[in-house]
């Protein structure tokens, strides 16, 4: 996979913030020399502040989404509407970096160790005390983070909303209702001053 959606996902951001009209994906393809791409998928956008690479906006759908229109729609989802953390500033554009990570090849797992890091990402969903939760960490997460798999899945836990001490992933399906899903990604990554020099 190319730089391509990271491109565009670049684009789509910068345009906003100074108030432009994005580039159609031709132009981008042209601009940049990275092959023009299309299909539909799952897709998350993440963006980081440099030198660092801080998380600075993650956020993405597990649906199946054109991915032209469903990367423009959620770099800016992700940039600017994050929860976690405020909008991002024109004066941030500098230091960030876009990844693009395209999702594939989904399957439930019914042993919970059956994924290896680095290489899978989870998706965690299920119901304690009534309530459901759920939760995700791309396939370059617990890598990037020093996890293993407990830890991933302690981390995972919290991640969901459930803050109930010394809750295990084994606890979890010793009381049922607990479903995993591992999956792979296509990531790509670009910063945006690189962009902006091509």
């Amino acid at each position: 996979m190319s730089l391509f959606w990271a491109a565009v996902a670049i684009d789509s951001l910068v345009s906003k913030l100074n108030k432009l009209k994005p580039l159609s994906d031709e132009a981008i393809a042209s601009k940049t020399g990275y092959l023009k791409e299309s299909g539909s998928s799952p897709l998350f956008i993440t963006w980081n502040t440099l030198p660092n690479h801080n998380l600075r906006g993650c956020i993405g759908t597990f649906t199946d989404i054109e991915l032209s229109s469903g990367v423009r729609k959620y770099s800016l989802i992700a940039a600017l509407e994050d929860s976690r953390f405020r909008p991002i500033k024109k004066s941030e554009l500098p230091l960030l970096e876009c990844c693009v990570t395209i999702l594939n090849n989904f399957e439930q797992i019914t042993n919970p160790y059956d994924w290896q890091i680095g290489v899978h990402g989870l998706r965690l969903e299920f119901e304690y005390n009534n309530n459901y939760y759920s939760g995700t960490f791309l396939p370059s997460v617990m890598e990037e983070q020093g996890w293993d798999k407990d830890e991933t899945y302690d981390n995972l836990i919290l991640k969901a909303g459930l803050r109930a001490h010394g809750l295990t992933i084994e606890k979890l399906i010793e009381l049922g209702n607990v479903t995993i899903i591992r999956y792979k990604g296509d990531k790509n990554k670009l910063n945006v001053d690189n962009y902006m020099q091509l």
